[in-house]
């Protein structure tokens, strides 16, 4: 289940009835903007043979609602499904399942002083760290290899010392106090 911010919609994908069989209407929309929360099932084209009807996830990027992975039932079986399908949620009563989808990558940027940077939502699929380049993933890795390194050099040193301290205080069975080496 996920919720659509733009006209307060909860839109509803996918679920199982008492035996564990797809349910009827695979979508189904919860409007609270209204007093009495009202429920519709929105107009959408034949649901593709392998789209999942129960543990999948469904979650809404702009217009869109992507499904991944999931259970999915050929004539009797279920089968687990690697793919992941995408449901155009735009129109409020009729929605189209995706088949093909070509990220907008417009990008609007004002850096005057006065105002901010703004980036416009582009795509479904695009990812919090397309921003960054190539190599910031590397140095993130080589920084963080080091640290780890370095904390593990600190461990043992500090480990190794305290061993000397304790090692250093011998007693000597002839001597009535401890001698320090």
């Amino acid at each position: 289940m996920d919720k659509y911010a733009q006209d307060d919609l909860i839109i509803i994908y996918g679920g199982v009835d008492s035996q564990f069989l797809p349910v009827p209407d695979q979508i189904s929309v919860l409007d609270t903007k209204v007093d009495s929360f009202t429920w519709s099932v929105p107009n959408i084209d034949p649901v593709p043979s392998s789209a999942p009807f129960r543990d999948h996830t469904a979650t809404i990027v702009g217009n869109y609602m992507i499904i991944a992975f999931g259970e999915y039932r050929n004539t009797t079986n279920d089968i687990f499904s690697d793919q992941i399908h995408m449901i155009d949620v735009s129109e409020k009563n009729n929605y189209m399942w995706v088949k093909s989808f070509t990220p907008n990558n417009t990008y609007t940027s004002n850096t005057t002083t006065e105002s901010t940077s703004t980036i416009e939502p582009a795509s479904a699929t695009k990812s919090a760290n397309a921003t960054k380049s190539p190599g910031e993933g590397l140095a993130a890795i080589i920084g963080g290899t080091t640290g780890g390194i370095a904390t593990v050099i600190i461990i043992i040193s500090v480990s190794y010392l305290l061993y000397r301290r304790k090692r250093t205080v011998i007693y000597a069975p002839q001597a009535k106090h401890a001698i320090n080496c």
